[in-house]
């Protein structure tokens, strides 16, 4: 099945994760009757985002502890198992995987300067938000200095993450927490957000007009709309299984 979908605007395609055969498909927006690409050698794709500015296409795949990148306007290779142009896979300096059951994804302005991932399994770096953030210079991108990087300060299960204008960058937890961080000042404490009963809050997406926060929750079947900095917009009820959402402006 397909699990998350991205749009790249300056090519027109549709791009899409499946699960079921963990395969990358790229289609003709206007034309989508046949696949314009078929990328291969995921193992458990998650979540894919793309960066309109940049044209970078990101995807977080559980299943290799990987976090992958392609160049939507070059050529789309046949497979992310294949070393070759136009695949990034971040690694260490040994070559092993530097995440651990990355899942959520998000950029910061739209602007290539900061990736942010989730650390899902356990490690060192269990419940921290991942960084990666350009290099000028080296014109790539490097591991940043994790947010909630130890057990004391770690995020209680991170599911999924949102960058906004302000720089505030929105944690989803799946045990019901919302809190946000502070990219441009990232000594400044966490800020849970209010009370609310989320159950199994799953996905999560913000207005980039006004900045209003809409957030999924899978027990409940609720959407929920939080009006920033911390108020109750409303809720939606009648939701069966919230996987992914998207604001059209």
């Amino acid at each position: 099945h397909v699990n998350d979908l991205a749009v790249h605007l300056a090519t027109e395609t549709l791009w899409a994760l499946t699960h079921g055969d963990s395969t990358l498909y790229v289609f003709d927006i206007f034309n989508p009757d046949n696949a314009k690409a078929r990328v291969t050698g995921f193992e458990k794709p998650e979540h894919i985002i793309i960066n309109q500015s940049s044209d970078e296409v990101w995807i977080s795949d559980i299943g290799s502890n990987s976090v992958i990148m392609i160049n939507a306007r070059s050529t789309i290779p046949a497979s992310v198992a294949t070393s070759g142009v136009n695949v990034v896979i971040f690694k260490d300096d040994s070559g092993e995987p530097i995440f651990n059951a990355p899942e959520g994804l998000a950029t910061l302005n739209n602007d290539g300067s900061t990736v942010y991932v989730t650390e899902l399994g356990g490690g060192d770096n269990e419940g921290a938000i991942e960084r990666l953030t350009y290099n000028s210079v080296s014109q790539s991108f490097i591991r940043g200095t994790p947010v909630g990087g130890t057990v004391a300060d770690g995020f209680s299960h991170p599911r999924q993450v949102l960058a906004n204008l302000d720089n505030e960058v929105w944690v989803l937890n799946s045990d019901g927490i919302i809190e946000y961080f502070y990219e441009n000042d990232l000594n400044r404490p966490r800020t849970r957000i209010f009370s609310y009963s989320f159950e199994n809050p799953y996905s999560i997406v913000g207005d980039p007009i006004n900045g209003n926060v809409w957030i999924g929750d899978n027990s409940t079947g609720q959407v929920v709309m939080i009006v920033r900095p911390d108020s109750l917009g409303h809720t939606i009820d009648g939701f069966e299984f919230i996987s992914d959402m998207v604001i059209n402006k």
